[in-house]
């Protein structure tokens, strides 16, 4: 019959009064140890079990994430020294392999997105093209007035830049992609193109080409030297110009 007694406790057992279970003034062992495991289980499932850091930061074993082995070509771990930094205060919190390889993991994700960013002039052009059309298609939602806005704005801007001065390139690249500008251009084009002098034969919106013409000439005679044979010509050009549009 004895060997049904609960089994005395271990003399050097203290479990923590919170897993103390009692019946009575007695302690219940046996309840107490269930509890202890059952606390031990909660904390193994938050927490994992046998991971653990290691005894010290040279025992972390990083190596270069395969996924990512093409966008972190040529880095080496054991050479990093911020790497090493960052080791040194992770074990110091706990930091185990599995958190460490985790976070290399990481790293190699977020340079390849950066890489993805990295777009080459072309392709930043292309975007803001495709931003802008986005944006204007808002605006002038029928295809035909889309194409017959564009123009007009087109036209605008190659007056504007020969009234500036500045090469129509020069001139695109820095506002032809903004939708506001483009609409202000398109919506003065037309009045641009009502000033023709008096005694003229040009239709409204000849102006525009004829001014951009002008632009054009002016430019490459002014880039030749004084003493160049083709500058001649380029008067000629100029000149001829001009009579179409006053002519007699």
């Amino acid at each position: 019959m004895s060997s049904g007694a609960a089994p005395a406790a271990p003399e050097a057992w203290n479990a923590p009064d919170k897993y103390l279970v009692k019946n009575g003034d007695e302690v219940d062992w046996q309840a107490t140890a269930r509890k202890i495991d059952e606390g031990r289980s909660h904390l193994e499932k938050r927490m994992g079990s046998g991971d653990v850091p290691p005894a010290d930061v040279s025992g972390y074993k990083i190596e270069v994430p395969a996924d990512y082995a093409e966008v972190l070509a040529g880095w080496d771990p054991a050479a990093d020294e911020s790497l090493k930094g960052f080791l040194e205060k992770g074990h110091k919190l706990g930091m185990t392999q599995g958190v460490a390889d985790l976070v290399v993991s990481e790293y190699g994700r977020v340079m390849a997105a950066m890489k993805g960013q990295q777009l080459t002039p072309e392709q930043q052009a292309q975007q803001a093209e495709d931003a802008a059309a986005k944006a204007l298609s808002e605006v002038w939602k029928d295809q035909g007035e889309f194409d017959k806005n564009v123009g007009l704005a087109y036209q605008a801007g190659v007056k504007m830049a020969a009234k500036l001065g500045v090469d129509y390139a020069e001139f695109d690249a820095a506002l032809g992609n903004n939708p506001m500008f483009l609409r202000l251009a398109a919506a003065l084009a037309p009045e641009m193109g009502e000033d023709t002098p008096q005694g003229t034969d040009q239709q409204p919106g000849d102006a525009l080409d004829w001014e951009a013409k002008r632009a054009e000439l002016v430019a490459q005679r002014d880039a030749l030297p004084a003493n160049d044979p083709r500058r001649t010509q380029l008067v000629k050009q100029i000149s001829e110009h001009y009579s179409k549009r006053y002519k007699g």
